[in-house]
């Protein structure tokens, strides 16, 4: 349903949602047609911002209806390792964005997903006060943010 961008019709959230109910009369839903695992993380930028509205609408709620038990979101845009190595000086070596999907990834893997990211989080937020630096910046780490139904 959302607009072509050049050749590109891009899967929104209302997609999601809706399926084709709004298409034709005999529409399937869309938790019948893409439905959710029940673990899902939205490593983008702001894909959890729907949030912050009384009556969110997005993919993080869209994931949610689909079928999904715990969703994991970005509450903000995030910087790429690429702008840490550009605009910070640190050294391609150093990877802050990929070391934040492995720790998502990890936490899915986990039994209690929620507790494994906040144990992460914690451990980033001691590196920050000890260390410093801004490969342990709270811009990256604490924008990730659990979704427990």
């Amino acid at each position: 349903m959302t607009e072509t961008v050049r050749t590109h019709r891009p899967l929104s959230a209302k997609d999601l949602l809706l399926g084709t109910l709004s298409l034709r009369a005999d529409g399937e839903p869309g938790e019948r047609i893409w439905p959710a695992p029940p673990r899902v993380a939205l490593i983008g930028c702001e894909s959890g911002g729907d949030l912050r509205f009384a009556e969110s609408f997005g993919l993080a709620t869209a994931m949610i209806h689909n079928g999904a038990e715990v969703v994991t979101a970005t509450r903000w845009t995030l910087p790429t390792s690429f702008a840490f190595h550009r605009l910070a000086g640190l050294p391609e070596s150093v990877r802050p964005l990929t070391e934040a999907v492995i720790a998502v990834h990890t936490a899915h893997e986990s039994a209690d997903p929620v507790a494994r990211l906040a144990d992460w989080q914690r451990e980033r937020l001691d590196r920050w006060r000890t260390e410093g630096g801004i490969a342990y910046s709270p811009l990256l780490w604490a924008a990730m943010t659990c979704i427990d139904v």
